[in-house]
């Protein structure tokens, strides 16, 4: 059978950057907190910390998003990973808006399906996860009976232990013909 690759990691661009331009407008900002504002308002000493602070948190999700990319790619070089060949089952999704902080509303898609008994589920377009998101210019259609190719890995949730299964790498077949 012929497959198609959708997906792979290892020959996707980095697409985080946006997270480096942050963290280097912060640095500036950081710089011309201790600099100037020292200097001309004295009084403005403690704000100097929470630009400070920001910088940093900023420049961590830098970091974590750029390590986690290489990691995910760097285990799919290396044959790191699992791997099975299937057939899709039991694809869903789930469109729901919910409210930020501010009552603004947030778009939320969740899609998910199993192949072999092992389940995939992910946020569709959420740029700060590495990994097959779906979220292209155009959604790919992953019905039910579809043949696929999965390399995966299982990472383990820092907060809550949840055990997740991250797309590396994505073939789909052709549906067999009738």
């Amino acid at each position: 059978m012929h497959y198609k690759t959708v997906y792979d990691i290892s020959v996707e661009p980095y697409d985080g950057w946006i997270w480096f331009i942050l963290a280097g407008i912060f640095a500036i900002l950081v710089l011309y907190s201790f600099g100037i504002l020292t200097t001309v308002k004295p009084g403005l000493y403690p704000q100097r910390h929470w630009v400070v602070g920001f910088a940093l948190v900023i420049a961590g999700i830098a970091a974590l998003s750029y390590w986690d990319f290489h990691r995910l790619r760097d285990r799919l070089l290396a044959d790191d990973c699992e791997h099975l060949d299937g057939i899709i089952q039991g694809h869903w999704e789930k469109k729901w808006v919910a409210r930020d902080a501010s009552g603004k509303p947030d778009r939320k898609h969740y899609e998910g399906f199993t192949v072999n008994g092992v389940s995939f589920g992910y946020y569709i377009k959420e740029a700060e996860h590495a990994g097959f998101q779906n979220g292209g210019p155009t959604q790919i259609p992953l019905p039910d009976g579809m043949p696929a190719r999965v390399w995966y890995i299982t990472d383990k949730h820092i907060d809550d232990g949840y055990l997740e299964n991250r797309i590396l790498k994505l073939q789909l077949g052709e549906f067999p013909k009738n």
